[in-house]
């Protein structure tokens, strides 16, 4: 038996600069809960930088370039199952490393989170802003 919940559940397809479709961002607008965690996730994020620090470039080779990464890729992966939820590492990364520099110069998972961090904060505002509309002609006397 399951119990169905509408959690009002978003899978935002990502795009790459040629239009394909790359990936999904697969997350719960709604949930206030996302924020909190990524505040509490964050020590995953400064875990990355150390172990991107301990890189030095003249190790990196074209063989071991993928076990330099797989490291740095767990920590993302443990980040984003505790913000976002479970699958979203494997929806959004599909079709794409996650530490691929895109067109700014930063990693492309930067970009993403970073996007769906402005999309939920962009959503909760209009909500917040329905909210007060709805109450404002109320009074409390």
């Amino acid at each position: 038996m399951a119990f169905y919940i509408n959690t009002g559940a978003v899978k935002v397809p990502l795009e790459d600069n040629l239009g394909r479709i790359i990936g999904h961002a697969v997350y719960v607008p709604t949930d206030f809960g996302i924020l909190e965690r990524y505040k509490a996730a964050a020590h995953y994020l400064d875990d990355i930088q150390q172990e991107f620090a301990k890189i030095k470039p003249e190790e990196v080779s074209a063989e071991n370039a993928f076990e330099l990464m797989q490291t740095p890729k767990n920590l993302l992966k443990e980040f984003c199952s505790a913000v976002f939820g479970k699958d979203f590492y494997e929806e959004a990364f599909a079709q794409l490393n996650p530490f691929t520099f895109a067109g700014d110069d930063r990693f492309a998972c930067v970009q993403i989170i970073e996007s769906v961090l402005n999309d939920i904060k962009e959503r909760q505002a209009k909500r917040a802003e329905k909210q007060d509309k709805y109450l404002a002609g109320y009074t409390n006397e």
